[in-house]
């Protein structure tokens, strides 16, 4: 069984490698970007709270990415800081990825996810597994592609750990794993049928221990049961449910490209119990649909979410999204949702309720100017439409100024954008 990583030694050899490395010449990429937002109103709205690797955008918020490739092995470091209220600085997603062939690749650092590759993670409201919510954990990951008469099969797995704070007394561990079936339908088109299973277990809370060893390992690698001491009325013992805190994905994707158009239509239908792998929750979950330069240098996202059958199955196993009884925070990493930040992380079995949402965004180039426009709103109660509208322009040397609004629509905030691309070698 891996041994958990040693996220402070990886971090430093990142660091020390890919800044010392005399190796021979290869292209670099670096980018910086700083952003300030001007908020009168003391409060933060959707978008300034979601889908920022980690972080409450308020204030100075910066953002800087250095990678580079060198022979069969990719360098990322992503550094991430805001100066407001989370008063952060961390690393977003970095890593190192050594391909071995065209087939198969390990990757160590922090990275968010190996499977879904269709999604639009700059436009999505977010996967319903592990999207850009939060930031992402330290994991290693091996993922190999199996070619298969006309069909692609490929599979991956994944160990990581959480992080110790002060409910989990020892960190618990990640484990993921996925196995995707890549079917051409003709030259430019592909239908892909995943399924995706990752899973927190071990670790400590202020109550209990959950041991770490191969036993336990291959209860969670199979979604088994664990030990539950509750006892129904009549004395009998409750169903036990699965070890650890679980959470998966059957994953439906159609994919074509047509000269530079592209259309991508996803179902993202989430699990935590056998009766939903079943789909006893019926077509909950994520319904997707992109359009690249449908309209020329335009991209389109539309998406909804519902989740209308959530904690309604007549058993023990009732789907519960994000919630667990056991490691009460829930599918989350330094108090943010790991999977779709429309669905909260419900602490209380009665605070669950339905969470129905629609979410809108666009990005394209318009005479030398860069604008994204993204629209979101729980459609099953009543709630503002939360929206952020960002425009950027190119000066010279690829220096790029630009400002944005965000907010509901009845009280908004304002930004300033400054980035700077940079290309050069070694």
């Amino acid at each position: 069984m891996l041994k958990k990583l040693k996220k402070n030694n990886l971090i430093k050899f990142c660091i020390i490698y890919v800044f010392f490395s005399n190796n021979p010449a290869y292209a670099q990429n670096a980018s910086i970007s700083l952003n300030t937002i001007e908020n009168s109103k003391n409060n933060l709205f959707w978008f300034q709270e979601n889908n920022n690797q980690g972080i409450k955008q308020d204030n100075w918020n910066f953002y800087g990415k250095y990678q580079f490739s060198k022979k069969n092995t990719d360098y990322k470091i992503n550094v991430i800081s805001t100066f407001g209220i989370d008063k952060k600085f961390f690393l977003g997603e970095s890593y190192i990825k050594h391909r071995f062939n065209n087939d198969a690749y390990l990757k160590i650092g922090r990275f968010y996810r190996d499977h879904s590759t269709y999604l639009n993670d700059e436009l999505s409201s977010g996967h319903m597994q592990i999207s850009h919510n939060a930031q992402p954990l330290p994991k290693i990951s091996f993922v190999k592609s199996l070619p298969f008469y006309k069909i692609d099969l490929r599979l991956g797995i994944s160990h990581g750990q959480f992080s110790k704070d002060s409910y989990y007394r020892k960190a618990p561990l990640f484990h993921g794993k996925f196995l995707y079936i890549n079917i051409p339908q003709s030259k430019n088109s592909k239908f892909t049928l995943g399924i995706a299973h990752n899973a927190m277990w071990g670790g400590a809370t202020p109550s209990r221990e959950y041991p770490v060893n191969l036993k336990n390992f291959l209860k969670v690698f199979v979604a088994a049961d664990g030990f539950d001491p509750g006892l129904e009325p009549t004395g009998e013992p409750l169903h036990q449910n699965a070890l650890g805190n679980h959470v998966g994905i059957w994953d439906f994707a159609y994919e074509k490209k047509e000269n530079e158009k592209n259309l991508t239509l996803y179902y993202q239908h989430i699990f935590e119990s056998d009766t939903g792998i079943r789909f006893s929750n019926k077509l909950d979950g994520l319904w997707g649909v992109e359009l690249v330069n449908y309209v020329p240098k335009t991209t389109i996202l539309l998406e909804y979410l519902s989740t209308e059958n959530v904690n309604k199955q007549d058993n023990e196993q009732r789907e519960r999204y994000y919630y667990n009884y056991q490691y009460v925070l829930g599918w989350s990493y330094k108090g943010y949702n790991l999977g779709n930040p429309y669905i909260p992380i419900f602490k209380d079995l009665e605070d669950i309720k339905i969470i129905n949402a629609m979410h809108f965004a666009i990005k394209g180039d318009i005479f030398d100017n860069h604008y994204k426009i993204q629209l979101g709103r729980k459609i099953n109660i009543s709630e503002k439409m939360n929206y952020k509208i960002s425009i950027e322009r190119k000066i010279k040397n690829k220096f790029n100024i630009g400002c944005f609004v965000l907010g509901n629509n009845q009280n908004n905030i304002y930004g300033i954008i400054l980035s700077k691309d940079l290309e050069f070698r070694k």
